[in-house]
């Protein structure tokens, strides 16, 4: 687990978090088959790294093993809904590390330096979306401290 470095990510890794959400959105696709597998090299989606990357909307972080970057995350501040008494929650957006590293702590290192970056900046209340059936996603939330809150329900119409 010492080998992983988790460091925040530059622009000089916005390529490789492109390829890494890539490699994210084609995992999901076995949950979800209305992914828009264009989003992360459109206009929007690069906008949307190129952000987090450099502060303006969230943060991004790189997990490196054996001097390759093998993961990254990347999270946000929003503001929460208005029914609820907290004003603000934190949302990890999305994460992925390559399955041949899984296990070795990159995705707890990711997890712990983005809840560390949450409390610096004074939010106590984290949001994590996962699939319903990526029980693999679910349970490492889980061992992360993560409870279910809500359950999100969707048909599609005929």
């Amino acid at each position: 687990m010492s080998d992983i470095l988790i460091r925040p990510a530059t622009l000089d890794d916005l390529e490789m978090i492109l390829r890494l959400d890539r490699f994210l959105f084609q995992f999901d696709a076995q949950y979800d088959d209305t992914l828009d597998f264009e989003w992360t090299r459109s206009e929007e989606g690069v906008t949307f790294f190129t952000d987090r990357i450099i502060g303006k909307e969230g943060i991004a972080f790189i997990a490196e093993y054996d001097n390759h970057v093998v993961g990254y995350l990347c999270g946000a501040i929003t503001e929460a809904n208005s029914y609820r008494r907290i004003k603000r929650i934190a949302e990890l957006e999305c994460m992925f590390v390559q399955p041949s590293t899984r296990g070795k702590g990159a995705g707890a290192g990711l997890v712990n330096a983005f809840l560390d970056w949450v409390r610096a900046q004074d939010i106590h209340d984290v949001r994590i979306e996962a699939s319903a059936e990526n029980d693999t996603a679910i349970s490492f939330y889980q061992r992360m401290g993560f409870t279910p809150y809500n359950l999100i329900l969707e048909g599609r119409l005929g």
